[in-house]
């Protein structure tokens, strides 16, 4: 039994078709009773596939919520052990803007830039880490 596209449309045409008839043999009030109970029926089903499309936007997303809960945890645990070598000393002047250390003076950088005090006069030079 094979059923084709051409036949199932037919067919939606003809329930559409009957259904709309015997709307028609229904007084005006059960009418407007009947599509109320349509538009709710189709509210809930869009209500449904919006929920439905929502969540499916949403789950891929879901597994990376323990990575950045661990982030989060990381950044943390980095901003309480650079405040307490400040409170220890152990850090350069400066003063905390947030969660950010403004040290007042950089060790040892001149303008010259990294390369500049590795090797005073070679000739070749190194390349840099950017990183």
């Amino acid at each position: 039994m094979s059923v084709s596209i051409a036949s199932l449309l037919a067919l939606a045409g003809l329930l559409i078709c009957v259904f709309m008839g015997l709307r028609m043999l229904l007084k005006p009030r059960q009418q407007q009773a009947l599509d109320a109970r349509l538009r709710r029926w189709q509210f809930a089903l869009l209500q449904r596939f919006q929920t439905l499309t929502h969540r499916l936007r949403r789950e891929p997303g879901r597994h990376q919520r323990p990575d950045k809960k661990a982030a989060s945890a990381e950044a943390q645990a980095a901003i309480r052990r650079a405040q307490a070598k400040a409170r220890q000393g152990k850090m350069p002047e400066g003063r905390w803007d947030g969660n950010v250390y403004r040290p007042t003076r950089f060790g040892g950088k001149t303008d010259e830039g990294p390369d500049a005090q590795d090797s005073a006069g070679a000739d070749e030079k190194k390349p840099r880490n950017l990183h």
